[in-house]
């Protein structure tokens, strides 16, 4: 069976947002019925036909899948997108991998600046261990579209490259390329790295000022930094605003309370939830000023 993702990316290439929602959801029995009315209408309906073959798929009927891409290819030979389908569940699945490559190629050859297509030959070529091939097919690939997550993941695991190392790779060819700054500042965040998460956020925010994921990323990068690199500031503000006497209560108070009950880890664990429970309200105040 084809995982949420791969169905979600298949989705992509169709037409019909209500019908490709109702599979997401995994209304299956609700996107059938409304797709055998459209196809009841119109035999010939190539885009429900798609639609058709990936519910199956989603379903794991991946035999049912086929034959109903076969019959989109058998509608409308010249648009890519039913030799894609076919090729990538043929090969990928196993259910006849030398006809998934040839559809492939079909696909690649209807519409030869389609990243993904070139990318899922790759992958193929790959697991068949024709490597040579693999990486010059995921190399164009990734020339015609760096920014694709699908793409990105084949080329890494083809070059058996960490996405950090994806990502350096891409900026290595754009520096500017937004998306691969968004990415490696992420990884810097969940690494610790909090300076250098809040700098390329900045930047990846520069390039794009309008991006909401982008904007919220970079309030998250600098709250870490208020919390880890500036604790005797909000500290600072906590007492201003409650006064010394509340701050010695809550924070002396505790860890004398604690300091007899605990080990020493568990101890500076508490201590640490405490300084998050006092600085954690106030620089979250901080970042959106």
């Amino acid at each position: 069976m084809s995982s949420n993702e791969e169905i979600s990316n298949l989705l992509r290439f169709t037409e019909n947002d209500k019908i490709s929602k109702l599979i997401q959801l995994q209304k299956y029995d609700i996107a059938e019925a409304q797709l055998d009315k459209m196809l009841k209408e119109d035999p010939d309906n190539f885009s429900a036909l798609l639609l058709k073959g990936i519910c199956y798929e989603a379903r794991g009927r991946l035999s049912t899948a086929q034959k109903v891409y076969e019959e989109a290819i058998g509608k409308n030979p010249n648009d890519e997108r039913g030799h894609f389908f076919l090729g990538r569940l043929s090969s990928i699945e196993g259910l006849d991998k030398k006809k998934g490559v040839e559809e492939l190629k079909k696909a690649i050859e209807l519409n030869p600046n389609e990243a993904e297509y070139k990318a899922e030959l790759a992958r193929v070529y790959y697991h068949s261990k024709d490597i040579k091939k693999a990486k010059k097919l995921v190399a164009e690939a990734i020339d015609h579209d760096p920014t694709n997550s699908m793409v990105k993941s084949v080329y890494a695991m083809i070059f058996n490259l960490s996405s950090n190392e994806m990502i350096k790779e891409v900026l290595k060819d754009d520096p500017n390329d937004d998306a691969a700054l968004n990415d490696l500042a992420a990884q810097y965040l969940e690494e610790g790295k909090y300076k250098l998460a809040l700098e390329t956020f900045e930047k990846a925010l520069s390039i794009d000022p309008n991006n909401t994921l982008y904007q919220n990323n970079y309030l998250l990068a600098k709250k870490a930094n208020l919390l880890f690199y500036r604790p005797k500031h909000l500290l600072n503000i906590f007492i201003t605003k409650h006064g010394m006497l509340k701050f010695y209560l809550i924070w002396f108070g505790s860890i004398i309370a604690i300091a007899f009950i605990f080990t020493p880890l568990v101890f500076l664990m508490i201590l640490f939830a405490i300084y998050t429970w006092i600085a954690d309200p106030i620089a979250d105040s901080l970042v959106k000023e």
